[in-house]
């Protein structure tokens, strides 16, 4: 098998190529309609394989505007001599040049700067009024105090972040005009990447309002179906059987070998499965990627061979590749957790390891686990975190995937309830548990706050009691707030 360095297996398990056993010990963060097609190299340890990746919701279009004040304005003014404002590189002009110019860091394949005009009054919005319509939001520079064209930026309605950078120290009461706007996401930072982290809300809100997601194995609840599209953009479509069980039929054999030789050499150790399972496995995943793309949709939520077919492989290491490659693969079609994944992903653009939740509050210890994981917990182009080749836990066959999460990462772990709140919390990873009979392959062990508070909340009638939490590697506790705020439900910190 292919074996990573000793010093990596250090970091993920504690001790020497070893999992962390329970007794963890203690510890003292205008839409567009064309696809767009993107060639990805996913990279592995021993080889790259490249995997087109459609990326259906085109780029996020977001309208910059530079507010300031008009010319021949008193104070503070840039016709007035005595005033810093007055010429060089504190005029309004220059700093609209210099953070026009620091935008480059944040356009991609998926983003779109327009406009980026000076504004010193409403007159000179007259020609952006009706083409910021079709736009997907907007980015507003506040250059001096009190610029009169602020007000109607903001409402115009649309989700906007708006950046303060008058003084030093930047000016509160610039936002004056924003207070009650659930439109508006305010920035009063030194640091400009924290425009970055904001604008990664915008575009996840274009991003779900062109998804699509497969389902298979489960009904489709008419109500939840309607509500998703209408509230968040989401589109979930049915799956039938019919069509998968000839798709993975037709699957090609060599693309599945290929792929299976992969999973196997770079695994730390492959236990229950024979090469023949991870092949067929492999061709599962062929098979649903192959109906994603020709639906151009973004993933699947998948029930039925969980539950009761044994006439294919199970879907754990389809689900897993899905999610390396940068798509949406959900297990037992747990459409809130998918949700989830869907949400919280396109801002932290990382994978989330839905999963069920183990308590222990006398050492505030959550543990998650699930016998399907990502690797690729940083994100698609990220070094895969070690793993080992179990089958299913539970019905003993196929092919799992038992993942060593990174010990000292901070996490972010939350579970969307549709379509009113969003419970979320951060915590720390303390271990990867290797118990003889525990929950499912991969289980990682988290400390929280306050465990007693997630045992509580789940004794709650007014909160879900079923269903999964869903992890992703960062804090992204402030930006699932702001998305909430924008698209109108509530986010509950569970450790506050």
């Amino acid at each position: 098998m292919g074996r990573r360095n000793e010093k990596r297996r250090q970091n993920r398990s504690g001790e020497s190529g070893k999992t962390t056993p329970l007794h963890i010990p203690k510890l003292n963060k205008n839409t567009e309609k064309t696809a767009q097609k993107l060639t990805l190299k996913l990279i592995w340890i021993g080889g790259i394989i490249g995997v087109e990746v459609f990326l259906l919701w085109g780029k996020t279009k977001i309208r910059v505007v530079f507010l300031s004040l008009p010319k021949g304005t008193r104070w503070p003014s840039e016709e007035n001599p005595k005033s810093p404002e007055y010429s060089g590189k504190y005029s309004s002009e220059s700093k609209a040049k210099y953070y026009a110019g620091k935008l480059s860091m944040f356009e991609g394949d998926d983003l779109e700067f327009v406009g980026k005009n000076l504004v010193r009054t409403e007159a000179d919005l007259k020609d952006i009024n009706e083409k910021v319509k079709d736009e997907d939001g907007v980015l507003a520079f506040i250059l001096t105090i009190y610029p009169p064209a602020l007000r109607k930026v903001i409402n115009w309605g649309k989700p906007t972040v708006l950046v303060n950078t008058v003084f030093e120290i930047p000016y509160i009461y610039n936002f004056g005009p924003a207070r009650g706007k659930k439109n508006v996401i305010p920035v009063s930072s030194s640091d400009f990447g924290d425009v970055g982290r904001k604008l990664r809300v915008l575009k996840a809100i274009h991003k779900l309002r062109n998804t699509k997601i497969l389902v298979h194995g489960h009904e489709l609840p008419g109500k939840f179906i309607k509500q998703a599209k209408e509230k968040l953009g989401v589109e979930f479509i049915k799956l039938e059987t019919q069509r998968l069980a000839k798709a993975y039929k037709n699957a090609d054999e060599g693309a599945a070998e290929k792929l299976a030789e992969k999973w196997i050499n770079n695994a730390e150790e492959v236990v229950e499965p024979t090469r023949r399972d991870v092949v067929e496995a492999c061709k599962l995943y062929l098979a649903v990627r192959k109906i994603i793309e020709e639906e151009r949709a973004r993933g699947i939520a998948e029930s039925i061979f969980c539950l009761r077919s044994d006439d294919m492989p199970l879907p754990c290491l389809t689900i897993a590749q899905l999610n390396d490659d940068g798509l949406i693969g959900t297990c037992q079609a747990d459409l809130a957790a998918c949700l989830t994944q869907l949400m919280i992903g396109y801002i932290a653009e990382k994978p989330g390891f839905v999963a069920n939740v183990h308590v222990d509050t006398a050492r505030n210890l959550l543990g998650l686990a699930h016998c399907v994981s990502p690797t690729k917990m940083d994100g698609v182009n990220s070094e895969p975190e070690p793993y080992v080749l179990r089958n299913h836990m539970g019905l003993y066959r196929s092919v799992a995937v038992d993942v060593r999460m990174r010990v000292g990462q901070k996490v972010t772990v939350a579970s969307f309830v549709p379509f009113e709140k969003m419970l979320i919390y951060t915590g720390v990873i303390v271990g990867n548990v290797n118990q003889p009979h525990h929950d499912c392959r991969t289980y990682v062990a988290i400390k929280v706050k306050d465990a007693k508070r997630i045992l509580k909340n789940y004794l709650r009638e007014d909160l879900p009691g079923l269903g999964h939490k869903v992890l992703f590697y960062g804090d992204w506790v402030e930006e699932v707030q702001d998305l909430g705020q924008l698209l109108g439900f509530d986010v509950i910190n569970e450790m506050e």
